[in-house]
This record gives C-alpha cells, structure tokens and sequence, in this order.
C-alpha cells in the first residue's frame, strides 16, 4: 500500500513523464536551430525534475520498507 506522499510522488513523475515525450515530439519537429535549442532545454529541465522526484520517491520507499 502506498502513502499519501509516494502516491503524490507518483501522480508528479507521472506528469513529468508525459512532459518529457512532448518535449522529444517537439524536438524531432523543430524548424529552426533556435526552436530546437528551447526544446532542448526544457527537454534537459523536465528530465532533470524527472529524475529528482523518481530519487525522492526511492529513498521514500526505501525508508517505507526499513519500516516494515
């Protein structure tokens, strides 16, 4: 069973997750080197939280089964 606050973790990875498959279907469509260069960036940002939250959610489980 999930806590609230791994169930809250989940629902944000799961949002950034969507963000970053738009982010690569507007990068592939990018028609200019500056449109691509911005969706790069926030390509790069959205994966970066992305993975800070999956850390968070880790070490949350983590202490959730230390505990029994």
């Amino acid at each position: 069973m999930l806590t609230y606050d791994q169930r809250e973790l989940l629902e944000e990875i799961e949002y950034s997750g969507m963000d970053v498959a738009s982010h690569l279907y507007d990068l592939m469509g990018s028609p200019s080197i500056e449109k691509l260069s911005e969706n790069l960036r926030c390509l790069i940002v959205e994966a970066k939280y992305l993975v800070e939250k999956a850390e968070e959610l880790h070490k949350l489980v983590g202490v959730t089964e230390d505990k029994g």
